[in-house]
């Protein structure tokens, strides 16, 4: 029979490997507890600084559309301005032509006019002197 003495001995031993394991089991455990909270926090870190670049990124190409936009606008507006003026011009040519073209008229009219009182002029002294050719023959008979 084992000494009483002995077998505590085994026992303690036995229960000194098998709380070292433990101990040993646990350390393992928590190391890999660590190193996972560690590699979860660099993936956090990482996942925010690309959320940053991403978000910066999106807000540049919301910029640079915004740029754009105006630009193309700016560009529009230049063109309506330009296309306006042109138009205005045109309407200017157009109406200087037609005031050109009434005076022409006023004064062909007008020449007209005094043509045709000459004319009566003329014919009123053609027939004052005709009548008065007649009205002489007409006393000398």
């Amino acid at each position: 029979p084992p000494r009483p003495q002995a077998k505590s001995k085994a026992e303690s031993a036995e229960m000194r490997a098998k709380s070292n394991d433990d101990e040993g089991e646990s350390s393992r455990i928590k190391r890999r507890s660590e190193a996972f909270q560690s590699s979860q926090a660099f993936i956090t870190l990482a996942l925010n600084r690309a959320l940053d670049a991403a978000e910066k990124q999106e807000i540049e190409e919301a910029r640079r559309r915004a740029d754009t936009l105006e630009k193309r606008r700016e560009a529009e507006a230049m063109a309506a301005a330009k296309a306006f003026v042109a138009a205005k011009a045109e309407a200017d040519r157009k109406a200087r032509e037609v005031a050109e073209a009434r005076r022409k008229e006023m004064e062909v009219k007008a020449a007209a006019e005094k043509k045709i009182a000459a004319e009566k002029d003329v014919a009123a002294s053609t027939t004052a002197a005709a009548e008065k050719v007649a009205a002489e023959k007409a006393t000398r008979k």
